[in-house]
């Protein structure tokens, strides 16, 4: 934990650690990183971690080039991959890279699967929205805030 960004030890090997594999689930795990030549089924890079993909692109792009020694190529990831930061980093490498697009949490979706977000464009010259039944949804020009309670009212509240 010495290491700057450490946040796990494991005692099984020095770059194991606990990853959420399925909701709740955990298991002690390595995660490697690697890049690999897709025309000759070569790899050309490999990186064992202990922090899941999300936040492994940028690096990973950056090694990438400064292995092959150009930028002229392409990288594909998939949706594990999707992270905005992430994405700004290889765009700043010039790298042309293609993610996959995550699909909508189960928690994030509305009933009627036509209202999710995904459904919803932004229509720059009305300032609008058009929903999937046709009405335009402008805004009121004002932010909803909830109001923050502090700890101990909310838990004063439950009891």
């Amino acid at each position: 934990m010495k290491e700057p960004g450490e946040k796990q030890i494991s005692t099984s090997g020095p770059e194991g650690w606990q990853p959420i594999i399925h909701g709740a689930i955990t298991e002690v795990a390595y995660n490697v990183q690697s890049t690999v030549d897709a025309e000759h089924k070569l790899p050309i890079d490999y990186e064992a971690t202990n922090e899941n993909d999300t936040g492994a692109m940028g690096n990973m792009a950056g090694r990438a080039k400064s292995i092959i020694a150009h930028n002229r190529f392409s990288l594909l990831f998939d949706k594990g991959y999707h992270a905005g930061m992430e994405l700004t980093k290889v765009q700043l490498l010039e790298i042309d890279a293609h993610v996959a697009f995550p699909s909508v949490p189960k928690t994030s979706q509305a009933p009627n699967s036509d209202y999710n977000v995904g459904n919803f464009t932004y229509d720059q010259t009305s300032d609008s929205y058009p929903c999937p039944e046709g009405n335009t949804l402008k805004t009121n020009q004002k932010w909803h805030t909830s109001p923050q309670l502090p700890l101990q009212a909310i838990q004063d509240k439950s009891m």
